[in-house]
């Protein structure tokens, strides 16, 4: 019997599993050939997936925003401000970090700050935020030693 020659099979396409013929343009990713098309399918794929993604985190953050909404809509003004100034009483907060801290929209959050200034128990001034860490307008109070 004579000796058999050994032909190596041709590689296959990770994505397709077709086999890669001599003259395609291939793309060598991370071991893996894959045709230059099925590369294209591929990255598609992930981008739709990220946008999925992307969409049901833009959802949740919208919903989130219109709890917040509601939940201020239902509060006074003069609650607020209590609350704003029992939070700023603590730590120096930006307005946007007050607004999530209280679940309050910032725009009441400002109308409250801005009532608070004109009784001349805080002032606004530029600082950072104890909670986000930005250089930002924060509220504090006009007696706090060392306030910025």
């Amino acid at each position: 019997m004579p000796d058999e020659i050994f032909v190596p099979d041709s590689p296959k396409c990770a994505r397709c599993s077709a086999p890669i013929l001599d003259g395609e343009v291939v793309i060598r990713d991370h071991g893996d050939w894959l045709h230059v098309r099925c590369r294209g399918v591929i990255r598609s794929s992930e981008q739709v997936r990220q946008s999925k993604v992307l969409g049901r985190r833009s959802r949740e953050l919208i919903e989130t925003g219109k709890e917040r909404i509601e939940e201020s809509r239902g509060l006074r003004l003069l609650d607020i401000v209590e609350r704003v100034a029992a939070a700023a009483r603590r730590q120096a907060y930006c307005f946007a970090c007050l607004g999530r801290q209280l679940q309050v929209i910032e725009p009441h959050v400002r109308s409250a700050a801005q009532i608070l200034v004109v009784r001349g128990s805080f002032k606004r001034d530029r600082g950072v935020c104890d909670s986000c860490g930005r250089m930002d307008d924060v509220l504090v109070p006009r007696d706090r030693e060392g306030a910025p």
